[in-house]
């Protein structure tokens, strides 16, 4: 009984361990690397989601500055280790709307697996049709209550600023969002770290 007790607490806590890493893709998900959020930025996600009671649509908004926060944290550290002088353009060119979509998917797991989403569900991802025969996919919520599904669009704002957190319907139905264009991805160096955490990847 002992034994079985031992390896279920080891068992548990291997389970917790790996429920810190994030997955992320980059270049449409030829590479992937796990990651994990600085001591600063899990701080962060306690003080905006903790403390203060949240409907869903108070939810929504955390959501979308949790994964800006998320982005920024991880993509700034991930920059630095990419060749060039251009911190827009290298992070540009590594990231598609496939991969965008991946790793917001991957960023509200977190955040679900961590309970700071508590009014909300994880849906599958959907696509769109867009002009001249190209599509483009987003990540999906559902809210408890009231019943309803909302796009997650991280595709359509600059990188480390707060997604497009739409009604579903309205983000199948737009061939693009009226005024929005892609653009560069911005990413904000972090300066208040003196480590960064380490992290590994392979850029082919």
């Amino acid at each position: 009984m002992k034994t079985i007790i031992i390896f279920l607490l080891f068992l548990y806590t291997q389970i917790s361990i790996a429920s810190s890493a994030i997955e992320i893709c980059l270049r449409e998900c030829s590479n992937k690397i796990q990651v994990e959020l600085s001591n600063e930025a899990t701080k962060q996600l306690k003080t905006l989601f903790f403390g203060k009671p949240l409907n869903a649509e108070k939810e929504r908004e955390c959501i979308g500055a949790a994964i800006a926060l998320m982005e920024n944290d991880i993509y700034s550290r991930i920059s630095q280790k990419i060749p060039g002088d251009d911190l827009i353009d290298k992070m540009h060119n590594q990231l598609s709307n496939q991969d965008e979509t991946y790793n917001t998917r991957n960023f509200l797991r977190y955040l679900l697996d961590h309970q700071y989403i508590r009014q909300h569900v994880l849906r599958r991802t959907e696509k769109r049709s867009l002009w001249f025969g190209s599509s483009e996919s987003t990540s999906v919520i559902q809210s408890i209550s009231p019943y309803a599904s909302f796009a997650v669009d991280s595709s359509n704002t600059d990188l480390a600023e707060a997604p497009l957190i739409i009604d579903i319907n309205a983000w199948r139905k737009e061939k693009t969002l009226e005024g929005i264009q892609y653009k560069f991805k911005k990413v904000i160096a972090k300066s208040n770290d003196k480590q960064p955490d380490n992290i590994e990847y392979d850029f082919e």
